[in-house]
């Protein structure tokens, strides 16, 4: 399951509980794909968001991407 947040300086945008919930309720592997990462305030904090994906329940893998620029998408 692929499961796209979007960079802030703040953090990762929150998802909304029950998303969250539905998602990692399913039992299958998670993929959390940080988008908006070339923004400079979210290239700040990347590291910041890319821990603070943790709190968002038990993913397989956590990675920052840009639609916008291609960064991390191969």
């Amino acid at each position: 399951m692929l499961f796209v947040l979007v960079a802030r300086a703040s953090g990762s945008a929150p998802a909304t509980a029950s998303s969250r919930q539905r998602v990692f309720a399913l039992g299958v592997p998670v993929v959390i794909a940080l988008n908006k990462v070339d923004r400079p305030e979210a290239r700040a904090t990347s590291r910041t968001q890319m821990h603070g994906g943790r709190k968002l329940g038990d993913f397989h893998a956590l990675h920052p991407v840009s639609a916008k620029t291609g960064d991390g998408i191969g």
